[in-house]
C-alpha cells in the first residue's frame, strides 16, 4: 500500500483521527496558553500597549480557530484535524514573537531596577552626610535637603535613562556640596571644643556669632561662605587661645591605624556583601545593605582622616597655632573613624549571625533538593490525562502539584525562606511517595505476568521495561525486588511458548523434535507448538549464524544441521558474530542505569564506611604509609607497599564481615593460602606498562586484588587507598554471591541465613544477579546512544554503586582537605575554598594549591569536575585585583588543576626576597617571573549552588 493510500485509510477511521487530534492539540493549545499568560502579566512586566494590541488580536484569531476545531471534533473529525494542523505553526510563531517582546520588557525592567538601586545608594549616601551635619548641631543644607527630601517619591515615574541622570545629580550634590560642608561642620565642632571655658560674656557672644555664621552658610548650602566662616572662627579661637593658653599642644590619641583594622575585616566583609543576592532572603539583603552602608561610611571617614593627616604634615612648623588646629582636626577625624568602625563591626556581627543561619538552612535545602530532584522529574512526567481520560493517579498528581507549589512559594525569590522550604520538602517527598505508589499499581499485574517463573518470559519483561522507560524515573521508582525480577527474567527465561504461555527447557524442546515440550492446562495434552521464542544460532563454532538449522533445513551459511540456544548476555559472539539477544543486554542496561542500593543495605554500608575510616585513622601503618608513600614508590619498596595494602584489606574485611580465616584457592598448579583474611593484595608490573589501568579484583573467593605498579595513579596515596577499598568491596560482594549459591566454603545453612538477613539478603541477591550479567562502559561500542547508556549503567549497577561509594567516600573523608568554611570564623558563609600557591602564566593556566583539592572525576553524582563553576580570586591584571570565573579542564594531580583561563596578559609575579641586612627595608625586589602571575592571597572558590525547582 502506497503512503498516500495508507494516510487516507488512517484518516478514514474517525476514532483514529480523534486520537491524532488529541495528540496534536497541545502543539497549538500550549503556545496559545503561554501567550495568554504573558499578555495578562501585571505590573512592570506588562507589554507596551501597541504590542498588547497586535499580539492580543493575533491570539484571539488563533484561539477562535482552535475553538472551532474543538467544536467540529465530535461530528467532523477530519475537518477538525485539518483546521488544527493549520494553526500549529502560527501559534508557535506567535509564542516566539510574544516571548521576544516579553524578554525586551524584562531587560528594560532589569536595567531600570539596576539604575534605581544605584540611585538609592547615592540617595542613602546623601542622607548620611545630611544626618552627620544634623548630629553636629547644624541645620540641614536647604538646597540639598530640598532636592533630596522628596526625590524618592518620584523615582517610580522615571525610566532607566532618567534614573541615571538623577544619580548623577545626587552624586554631584554629594561631591560639590555635602562633603565640603561636612568638612566645615567637623572643623567648626573641633574648634568649639577647643575654646577656653569661663570666658567673658562679650567673648562668648562673639563666639556664638561666628559659629552661627558657619551654621548659616551650611544651611544655605554655601560652600565657600562656610569655609570662610570657619576660617574667621578659627582666627578668633586662635587669638583667644594665644591670650589664655599659650603653648598648648594637642596630644594625638594612641589608636591603631583604622586602615589596618579595616583590612582585617575585609574578608568577613566580602563574605557578607558578596553573598549571592539571588539566594538571599529579604532579611539577609537588609543586613547586606546595612553592612555596605556602614562600610562606605568608614571609607568616607578614613578619607577625611587622610586629609587631616596631610594638613597636619603641611602645617608650618613655626606656626604653633596652625599645628594646633591641624591636630584638633585629626583628632576629630580619628574619633569619627572609630565611631564608624564600631558601627561597621556591629552591623557585620549582626549580619553574620543572620547569614550563618540562613546559609546553613539553604545548604540543607539544596542538598535535600538535589537528592529529590530525580523523583521530582519523575512525578512531573506523569500526566493528569491520557487520550482525554483521567489517569488512575490523577488525584495523587494534583496533590504533588500543590506540594511542589508550596515549596516554590517558600523558596522562590524574593522570599528565600529555606527553613520553611526544608519542611515543605518533607511534604513534597510524601506526595511523591503516594504518587509513585499509585503509578506502580498500574503496572504490577504486567510485572507479575512478565516475571512469573512459569508463564513469564524474557521478551515480555523486555517489552515492559521499554514501556516503563518512556516515563523518566519510573524504573528508578520501582522497588529493588521488582528490578531484580525483571533482570533475572531477561537473563534466564529466554525460551517461551506463545501457544501455552509457558517457558521450556531448550534441550527438552530439541528432544521433542523442535516442538514445545510443555503440557497444556489439563496436565495431559502435549502442547507440541512450534510458535516459540527461542534465541538460537548454528552450532558450528566457525559459523554461529542466527537461526535454527535442522537435518531438513540446514544452515544456509555452512550447511550445518545442529543448533544451540544463546544464553550469554553479550553484544557479540565468537569472532564478532552478532548475538541474537543483544537487545536484551541493552534493555537490562536501562534497568541497571536507574538502580540504587537498597535502603537497608545503604544504612548498613554507611555505618561500615564510618567504621573503616575510623579504623584506618587509628592505624599506625596507615599513618606511616601516608607520610612515606612517595619515598616507597620512588624506591620501589614493594614489600612495604604490599604490607600496607594487606593491612588495609584486613581492617576492611573485619569490618564488612568477609573475615573468614584459613581458606585456600588454586591458581593453575599453585595453591594459595589465606590464613588471616580471604583477600590479599598482589602487585603486578605489566610489560609493556599499562598506565591507564589501576587494579582489579580477581574472580573467585578467596581472591587477590591485583595492583598495577605502572598505573599513572600508583604514586597517589589517595588514589591507591580508594582503589584498594573499592576492589575489596567487590571481594565482599563475591562472598555474598557465593553464599547465595551455597558454593564452598559456604553451604545451604549459610545461604538461608543470608537470605533472611534484613540488611544484606536482598542486596546479596542483587549482587549475584549483577555478577551473572555484569556490564562495562564498553559493553556496547558501536552506537553512541548505547555507549552513554552503558556508561551510566556501569556506574549504577549494584556492584559498582557499592564499590564506588565505598572507595570514594572513605578515601575522601580520610585524605581530602576539609571544607574551608570562612576565613575569620567558623560560620559557613561561602562555598568550598582553597588557598592557591601559584598560578601559571599561560593559555589554560595551572593552579597549584597549598592543600590537596580532593576533586576526582566521580566525586559528584552525575557530574564531572568540568561541570563545576569556580572563581579564581585576587589575581592581578593591569596592576588591579581581579577575579575570573573558571572551569576545570584537567585534574593534573592532587594539588594541581588546569583551568580554562588564559593568563598570558595578566601581571607577572614580582619576586621578593627578605634582606637580613636592612631591617628598615627588609624586602628586595628580584625582578619578575614571567611564568607565573601576580596576586595577593589568591584563592579558588567552588560555587556549589544548584538550580531551583
Amino acid at each position: 500500500m502506497d503512503p498516500w493510500t495508507t494516510l487516507k485509510v488512517a484518516f478514514s477511521n474517525a476514532d483514529s483521527t480523534r486520537r491524532r487530534f488529541a495528540r496534536l492539540r497541545p502543539e497549538a493549545a500550549d503556545p496559545l496558553a503561554e501567550v495568554r499568560t504573558i499578555l495578562d502579566l501585571p505590573g512592570p512586566v506588562t507589554l507596551p500597549a501597541e504590542a498588547l494590541k497586535l499580539l492580543g488580536s493575533a491570539w484571539a484569531s488563533l484561539q477562535q480557530q482552535l475553538d472551532i476545531a474543538d467544536a467540529q471534533l465530535s461530528t467532523q473529525p477530519g475537518s477538525a484535524f485539518k483546521s488544527l494542523f493549520r494553526i500549529v505553526e502560527p501559534a508557535r510563531t506567535l509564542l516566539t514573537l510574544t516571548r521576544q517582546e516579553h524578554d525586551k520588557v524584562l531587560q528594560e525592567d532589569a536595567e531600570r531596577r539596576a539604575a534605581l538601586d544605584a540611585c538609592m545608594e547615592s540617595l542613602e549616601e546623601a542622607k548620611r552626610h545630611i544626618q552627620f551635619v544634623l548630629d553636629r548641631g547644624c541645620e540641614a543644607p536647604d538646597l540639598v535637603a530640598r532636592n533630596v527630601a522628596d526625590v524618592e517619591e518620584v523615582f517610580p515615574q522615571f525610566n532607566a535613562v532618567q534614573l541615571v541622570e538623577v544619580k548623577q545629580a545626587l552624586d554631584g550634590f554629594v561631591s560639590d556640596f555635602l562633603r565640603p560642608l561636612r568638612e566645615s561642620v567637623t572643623r567648626a565642632a573641633a574648634l568649639k571644643r577647643s575654646e577656653p571655658r569661663n570666658v567673658p560674656e562679650d567673648i562668648a557672644r562673639k563666639s556664638r556669632r561666628l559659629l552661627g555664621a558657619v551654621k548659616a552658610a551650611v544651611k544655605d548650602s554655601e560652600v565657600d561662605e562656610a569655609r570662610a566662616a570657619v576660617e574667621a572662627y578659627a582666627q578668633f579661637v586662635a587669638d583667644l587661645l594665644l591670650r589664655v593658653e599659650r603653648g598648648q599642644v594637642v596630644e594625638l590619641p594612641a589608636r591603631p591605624d583604622p586602615r589596618e583594622a579595616l583590612d582585617g575585616l575585609k574578608l568577613q566583609l566580602r563574605d557578607v556583601v558578596d553573598y549571592p543576592p539571588e539566594y538571599a532572603s529579604p532579611a539577609v539583603l537588609a543586613h547586606q545593605k546595612a553592612v555596605q552602608v556602614a562600610w562606605n561610611e568608614v571609607l568616607v571617614c578614613i578619607d577625611l582622616q587622610d586629609k587631616a593627616e596631610r594638613d597636619l604634615q603641611h602645617s608650618t612648623s613655626g606656626d604653633e597655632m596652625a599645628q594646633h588646629f591641624a591636630g584638633l582636626m585629626l583628632v576629630e577625624a580619628m574619633q569619627d573613624v572609630q565611631k564608624a568602625l564600631s558601627a561597621l563591626k556591629q552591623a557585620l556581627s549582626q549580619a553574620r549571625d543572620v547569614l550563618a543561619a540562613h546559609d546553613a538552612a539553604m545548604r540543607r535545602y539544596y542538598a535535600a533538593l538535589k537528592k529529590l530532584m530525580p523523583r521530582v522529574t519523575f512525578a512531573e512526567a506523569l500526566p493528569l490525562q491520557e487520550d482525554g481520560v483521567d489517569t488512575p493517579w490523577k488525584v495523587q498528581r494534583v496533590a504533588f502539584d500543590k506540594a511542589l507549589a508550596a515549596v516554590k512559594a517558600a523558596v522562590d525569590p524574593p522570599k528565600r525562606d529555606y527553613g520553611t522550604g526544608n519542611q515543605r520538602l518533607i511534604d513534597l517527598k510524601k506526595a511523591i511517595d503516594a504518587l509513585s505508589t499509585a503509578r506502580s499499581t498500574v503496572y504490577l499485574a504486567d510485572l507479575d505476568e512478565a516475571t512469573d517463573v512459569t508463564h513469564g518470559s524474557a521478551r515480555q519483561a523486555q517489552v515492559l521495561v521499554e514501556r516503563l522507560a518512556k516515563t523518566p524515573g519510573l524504573i528508578a521508582e520501582m522497588k529493588p525486588d521488582q528490578q531484580l525480577r525483571l533482570l533475572r527474567t531477561m537473563r534466564t527465561q529466554l525460551c517461551f511458548c506463545r501457544s501455552c504461555a509457558q517457558g521450556f527447557d531448550p534441550q527438552e524442546f530439541k528432544d521433542n523434535g523442535g516442538r514445545c515440550p510443555n503440557l497444556l492446562v489439563d496436565g495431559v495434552t502435549d502442547c507440541n507448538s512450534t510458535d516459540v521464542e527461542l534465541p538460537t544460532i548454528c552450532a558450528n563454532r566457525d559459523c554461529l549464524r542466527e537461526g535454527r538449522p535442522t537435518p531438513g533445513n540446514p544452515c544456509p551459511a555452512c550447511s550445518g544441521e545442529d543448533w544451540q540456544v544463546v544464553g550469554s548476555l553479550r553484544p557479540t559472539l565468537r569472532g564478532g558474530k552478532p548475538n541474537p539477544i543483544r537487545d536484551l543486554l541493552v534493555t537490562r542496561a536501562k534497568v541497571l542505569a536507574e538502580m540504587k542500593l537498597t535502603p537497608e543495605f545503604e544504612a548498613f554500608d554507611q555505618k561500615k564506611r564510618r567504621e573503616t575510616k575510623t579504623a584506618l585513622q587509628k592505624d599506625q601503618l596507615f599513618a606511616k604509609a601516608r607520610g612515606s608513600w612517595t619515598t616507597w614508590v620512588k624506591n620501589n619498596d614493594f614489600e612495604k607497599i604490599e604490607a600496607f595494602y594487606n593491612r588495609a584489606i584486613q581492617l576492611q574485611c573485619r569490618i564488612l564481615g568477609h573475615d573468614q580465616k584459613d581458606l585456600s584457592c588454586q591458581r593453575g598448579d599453585t595453591v594459595h593460602t589465606f590464613p588471616d583474611a580471604p583477600v590479599k593484595a598482589r602487585l603486578h608490573t605489566p610489560d609493556p606498562p599499562e598506565p591507564e589501568k589501576d587494579g582489579y579484583c580477581e574472580f573467585g573467593f578467596p581472591t587477590f586484588i591485583v595492583i598495577n605498579t605502572t598505573s599513572n595513579q600508583f604514586g597517589s596515596f589517595k588514589e591507591q587507598v580508594e582503589t584498594i577499598l573499592h576492589e575489596n568491596a567487590h571481594a565482599f560482594q563475591a562472598m555474598l554471591a557465593r553464599k547465595i549459591m551455597a558454593k564452598a566454603p559456604f553451604d545451604e545453612e549459610d545461604r538461608e541465613e543470608l537470605l533472611a538477613h534484613p540488611e544484606l539478603g536482598l542486596q546479596a541477591s542483587l549482587f549475584l544477579e549483577n555478577s551473572l550479567g555484569y556490564i562495562t562502559t564498553n559493553s556496547i561500542q558501536d552506537d553512541d546512544v548505547d555507549f552513554k547508556l552503558f556508561a551510566r549503567a556501569y556506574r549504577h549497577e549494584p556492584m559498582e554503586e557499592h564499590a564506588w561509594a565505598t572507595g570514594t567516600a572513605v578515601s575522601r573523608s580520610l585524605l581530602a582537605p576539609p571544607l574551608v568554611e570562612s576565613f575569620m570564623s567558623s560560620d559557613t558563609l561561602r562555598s568550598r575554598i582553597w588557598f592557591v600557591k601559584e598560578v601559571s602564566r599561560e593559555h589554560g593556566c595551572t593552579v597549584t594549591l597549598h592543600e590537596r583539592h580532593g576533586i576526582c572525576p566521580d566525586e559528584w553524582e552525575g557530574d564531572q569536575p568540568g561541570d563545576k563553576l569556580l572563581t579564581l580570586e585576587r589575581i592581578r591584571k593591569d596592576h588591579d585585583p581581579f577575579s575570573a570565573t573558571v572551569r576545570i579542564l584537567e585534574i593534573v594531580d592532587e594539588y594541581r588543576l588546569q583551568l580554562d583561563l588564559d593568563t598570558r596578559d595578566y601581571d607577572p609575579l614580582v619576586m621578593l626576597e627578605f634582606d637580613p641586612d636592612d631591617p628598615k627595608h627588609p624586602v628586595l625586589n628580584k625582578g619578575t617571573d614571567p611564568t607565573k602571575i601576580a596576586g595577593e592571597s589568591i584563592r579558588l572558590v567552588l560555587h556549589e549552588w544548584v538550580q531551583d525547582l
